[in-house]
């Protein structure tokens, strides 16, 4: 992440330039084409140098979801926010990607100097690279520190937590509790070293305090014990889209989801999400999961059924097909025995890499053959790889135009 261009490096636009500008195009067709390359940082700051009239749009893009991997990122971004306060206005979403070999401390050192910094952060993510492979993953440690500063991060209302190990229960419990604004939590791979008692006085510790529209759980639970509490505390009337893993062993955690499951009368998706392939007799752990979540939930306001591939994009072809044909046979049970779900459409969310994209609807179409017999199954592509690359080529010839004119 770099400072914004500065103004005495942008070419002005003259009368003559403005006027074959709106003429062939109008400028919410060049922002419109500028914000389809918000991830493509190199093209923005091409964007960002073309003229005036594009730097508005470009710079907003540019700091709208900045990534921080590395203490290098961290320096350069802290510089850019230091050039103008306008900058530190226009994030929204900050994401700390910590790759392996970059030491967890850096949660700490960019949440710390930022948590009064960006006054209108909404979503923030700590992660690890998606493509780092799941077998050679070490779970990042969240310190005390780290939780206390996304404690203070009050504007809050989205939160990611992938693949973090907090020193207790007590540490993720104080988090989600003083975000009072907090509407979306994602909670993958999640782990805990010890079970401590929540505070009193604590949200999570009453039935129905949180008015969490959209809560994913996915991973081992046996992991982080005491997540039941989770569901309990999410609000019924609230709470529309949910999303749990299902290679969930059954356990006590998960019974006493399965008990809560009927009290979510305001739920409209249903999702699985996968991230431990089954193999064996884990197979068999897979079937009964869903069989059990899709008698117990409630259908009066429920719109669709999901699964949900999107963040198991490092797996092979294979543990992924296969896994899609074991959910596929266990939803078209589900769905014929409990004829209140017959009619709901089972979306299959993939997000579409270069890598992915030959084979992505043929495979899975195929290996979901009772479901689009019935008509029910849809493939749902996130974050598609071939419409992004189209309109970044068409921005490019647009920049060689604009440059040339």
């Amino acid at each position: 992440m770099t400072s914004s261009p500065t103004r005495r490096s942008l070419r002005p636009c003259n009368a003559s330039h403005r006027q074959s500008m709106s003429s062939v195009f109008p400028q919410e067709l060049y922002d419109s084409v500028i914000d389809a390359t918000r991830r493509d940082i190199s093209t923005l700051k091409q964007c960002a140098l073309t003229c005036r009239a594009w730097l508005p749009r470009s710079r907003y893009n540019l700091y709208f979801a900045p990534v921080i991997g590395s203490y290098s990122q961290l320096h350069k971004f802290s510089e850019a926010l230091d050039a103008t306060s306008e900058n530190a206005n226009l994030v929204r979403e900050l994401v700390v990607s910590i790759p392996r070999e970059v030491p967890a401390s850096l949660a700490d050192a960019t949440l710390g100097p930022l948590a009064d910094r960006v006054p209108r952060l909404y979503k923030l993510s700590i992660v690890q690279p998606p493509f780092e492979y799941p077998d050679r993953r070490k779970a990042i440690v969240v310190s005390p520190q780290t939780a206390d500063w996304i404690v203070h991060m009050g504007t809050l209302t989205h939160v990611v937590l992938f693949d973090l190990l907090f020193s207790s229960f007590a540490d993720f419990a104080n988090i989600v509790d003083s975000l009072h604004h907090l509407t979306s939590l994602e909670c993958i791979s999640l782990q805990t070293d010890e079970q401590d008692a929540i505070v009193a006085g604590h949200r999570m510790s009453h039935v129905g305090s949180l008015d969490l529209q959209s809560l994913m759980v996915t991973g081992s639970w046996q992991e982080i014990p005491g997540i039941t509490k989770l569901f309990k505390a999410a609000n019924p009337r609230t709470l529309k889209h949910l999303t749990i893993d299902p290679c969930v062993a059954f356990n006590d955690d998960y019974n006493d989801f399965i008990e809560t499951l009927p009290t979510y009368e305001a739920l409209e998706t249903l999702s699985f999400g996968n991230l431990f392939f089954p193999h064996g007799d884990s197979s068999m752990d897979l079937v009964d999961t869903i069989e059990t979540a899709l008698a117990a939930v409630p259908t009066s306001r429920l719109r669709r059924i999901r699964i949900d591939f999107t963040r198991a994009m490092n797996r092979s072809r294979f543990d992924i097909v296969e896994t899609a044909e074991i959910m596929a046979s266990a939803l078209n049970a589900s769905l014929i025995a409990r004829p209140a779900l017959a009619g709901l459409p089972v979306e299959v969310c993939v997000a579409d890499y270069a890598e992915s994209t030959s084979w992505w609807k043929s495979e899975l179409r195929a290996a979901l053959p009772a479901l689009h017999e019935r008509g029910a199954a849809r493939l749902v592509v996130c974050d598609t790889w071939g419409q992004r690359e189209s309109l970044l080529s068409l921005i490019r010839d647009l920049l060689r135009r604009e440059r040339s004119s």
